[in-house]
């Protein structure tokens, strides 16, 4: 079956469900860079949101007046959605979550961000809300793709689990593994906001969801579920406008 006839199933099976998952769409880095990557994951938001029964609500977080007006001046196809705009650019996904986070009204969101896959989260929809309703963890999360986290510069990070750990560990990267996948994860708002968010830690721009991750899990288990992996957002390479962040061989011996 193909990815649009499993959505228009999924609408199907899914148009008396209320939702109660908001999708946190983060829009920020280099504009130069990132901009077709932009227009290409935000038609394809847009594209799956119009054929989801639940109208699941998303948060559209613009980074700075850069990104704003290439909205306004390149119009392109995006979902509807309630739209956040920076007044300055943050350069910080975890400013921008939590700046998000205030206007989450649903008990459960997710992150999205340019360079995270839209049609595997909303193929996969009935199945993650399933998972929803039977847990008590805070978040959950399914497997990570065999693609996010692999380079020749990083082959340290836990891939999909039937492929096992690279051969290969660069120093430091294998202590700060990014293990939980951001694009399949969802996480309970009211345990985010009981934990004061994300952090904004300049030097953890590029750290800040394996920060989130550590945080979270030392102090409740992060459920895993059996979900086809939804590759997502790699920040270790992220074209970000301004790069803040430490060295992860600076940043480890303060952290661990």
């Amino acid at each position: 079956m193909s990815l649009g006839a499993q959505t228009t199933a999924n609408a199907t099976r899914s148009a008396t469900q209320p939702t109660d998952v908001t999708i946190v769409a983060l829009l920020l880095g280099d504009v130069a860079q990132l901009a077709d990557a932009a227009r290409q994951w935000l038609f394809d938001l847009s594209y799956y949101a119009e054929r989801d029964a639940r109208r699941t609500p998303i948060l559209l977080v613009v980074d700075g007046p850069e990104w704003h007006a290439w909205l306004t001046r390149e119009q392109p196809t995006r979902p509807s959605a309630h739209q956040i705009v920076f007044p300055t650019t943050s350069h910080h996904p975890g400013r921008m979550c939590n700046r998000a986070l205030e206007q989450v009204e649903t008990t459960w969101f997710c992150v999205m961000a340019v360079g995270s896959e839209v049609s595997t989260w909303y193929v996969h929809d009935d199945e993650r809300r399933t998972a929803l309703a039977t847990t008590h963890e805070a978040m959950q999360a399914g497997y990570r793709s065999d693609r996010e986290g692999r380079s020749e510069q990083e082959e340290s990070w836990l891939v999909h689990q039937s492929d096992g750990f690279s051969s290969d560990y660069p120093h430091a990267w294998l202590q700060m593994l990014d293990l939980v996948p951001m694009t399949n994860s969802m996480l309970r708002s009211q345990v985010a906001r009981a934990l004061g968010g994300f952090t904004e830690a300049p030097a953890l721009q590029r750290m800040w969801w394996w920060e989130w991750c550590q945080r979270l899990s030392a102090r409740t288990p992060i459920r895993s579920l059996p979900l086809q992996p939804a590759p997502g957002t790699r920040w270790s390479q992220f074209a970000f406008a301004q790069d803040t962040a430490a060295t992860v061989d600076a940043m480890l011996p303060r952290l661990m």
